[in-house]
């Protein structure tokens, strides 16, 4: 008797979300409407918050008082740097608040497994995390936004999404409440020093400038909503000579991939649209430090690198007093784990609170035409008594010449706070005693 054979269940269907368009919510957003709409999916690929999220509201981050610190880095592997601890060892070291990946180099499928990774994520607090892992070649290229802040809305792509499929992954935009930060891994163009046949090297050159064209109008698309734009991750362009260590004694640079002329002028165009390389703008002079890439190991200890990781905003950005504004970008390349080190920057969103007397001068310099009224400090002295700054700074006036009727007072002052400290069994402040001395006449 044959055996029968197994039974075979039919393949589920995979429902799919539905995809919100990327143009609705940039027009509403210009509309101010964006309340109305919700968090739309960034890929089919859904991580379960309720498998990472620990904390209740852990998006309300308490460090954020000296700004929003966020990173970009080309990991280049996203499995192997984070098995090797440099992840955790680069969120501890630097704490950033927002952390933009790319050439994660991992399918949604390897991602969906790696349940260790996102519960890591999820103790520094990172609960909003979207991924773009690539969908045409299964770990190519891939880029991440992982947030501890809550972004409004985020999408894969570009904004025009029937223009232009992102099939590689090379696209992610967060939308948050008072700015929008994009994350790109740029296709690189041909190599001259790879064995590549001139059809495949025009193929790499043509997709290089078709990304260029699209993502224009994807930035232009972002500007136009008003809110200012940070531009991050891995350009894989050198805007010029002084990003190659070697831009400017090796006649040959130009034939090679990154450095190439109409690679640059397609980037200065890009950057006409109202963006600026803000790394260069805190840090004008050309050094090794600059360098973000590195072919080897060998390279990078001896300083042969290149600056490919770069960081465009808006120029509203840029101004010395504006909310919200960007205060220092650096390379961070003490970084290990990677051919590139992250690109590194503090976004402030609010004017950080002053302590009260931050402008006091020191002693023996002069004082600032924000000095306190000396009626008031008389009125002070006289009825209710000064706290503990307000004593510090009459210390200062004692350093001057001053009728005795303010030394008095002064000296009214620190009487007071003489006798509290030796009630209370303390030795008197010597700051108090030496207020005393200067000022008994």
């Amino acid at each position: 008797m044959r055996a029968r054979p197994p039974a075979v269940s039919p393949p589920r269907r995979r429902l799919k979300r539905p995809r919100q368009d990327p143009r609705t919510i940039l027009a509403n957003i210009v509309d101010d409407k964006r309340d109305a709409l919700p968090v739309s999916p960034c890929t089919e690929l859904t991580l379960g918050q309720k498998d990472v999220i620990t904390t209740a509201n852990s998006h309300l981050c308490s460090d954020m008082a000296d700004g929003v610190k966020c990173a970009s880095l080309n990991v280049n592997g996203l499995q192997a740097f984070y098995k090797a601890g440099h992840l955790k060892n680069f969120l501890l070291l630097h704490k950033p608040h927002i952390l933009l990946l790319s050439e994660i180099r991992i399918s949604a499928k390897k991602l969906h497994k790696l349940k260790p990774l996102h519960l890591m994520l999820a103790a520094f607090g990172f609960t909003f995390n979207h991924w773009n892992p690539s969908r045409k070649v299964l770990g190519l290229s891939g880029t991440a936004i992982l947030s501890r802040l809550p972004p409004k809305h985020v999408f894969c792509g570009t904004a025009d999404a029937d223009k232009c499929a992102d099939d590689e992954g090379r696209l992610i935009t967060a939308v948050f409440d008072k700015f929008i930060v994009t994350n790109t891994y740029t296709p690189c163009s041909s190599w001259i020093d790879r064995k590549m046949s001139p059809k495949d090297a025009k193929k790499k050159d043509g997709e290089r400038l078709a990304f260029d064209a699209v993502f224009r109008d994807h930035l232009s698309t972002l500007l136009s909503t008003g809110l200012p734009v940070l531009w991050a991750g891995d350009q894989n362009i050198t805007a010029s000579n002084d990003d190659v260590y070697d831009g400017h004694v090796n006649p040959r640079r130009e034939l090679y991939a990154t450095c190439k002329p109409w690679e640059r002028d397609s980037h200065r165009a890009t950057m006409a649209l109202g963006v600026k390389d803000a790394y260069r703008c805190f840090n004008p002079t050309p050094s090794t430090l600059d360098f973000t890439y590195w072919r080897s190991n060998a390279m990078r200890a001896t300083g042969r690198g290149l600056r490919l990781d770069h960081l465009l905003c808006s120029e509203s950005l840029l101004r010395a007093n504006a909310i919200p504004r960007v205060t220092e970008v650096r390379a961070s390349q003490e970084v290990p784990g990677s051919d590139h080190c992250p690109l590194t920057w503090t976004l402030l969103l609010e004017e950080p609170e002053r302590p009260p007397h931050a402008d006091a001068p020191p002693d023996g310099s002069p004082m600032s035409i924000d000095t306190p009224d000396k009626d008031a400090l008389l009125s002070s002295a006289t009825g209710q008594r000064p706290d503990e700054d307000q004593f510090r700074f009459l210390e200062s006036l004692c350093m001057e010449d001053h009728n005795d009727e303010f030394l008095r007072c002064i000296s009214s002052s620190h009487e007071h706070a003489f006798d509290v400290q030796t009630a209370r069994g303390a030795p008197p402040l010597p700051h108090h005693i030496a207020a005393l001395g200067v000022a008994v006449s």
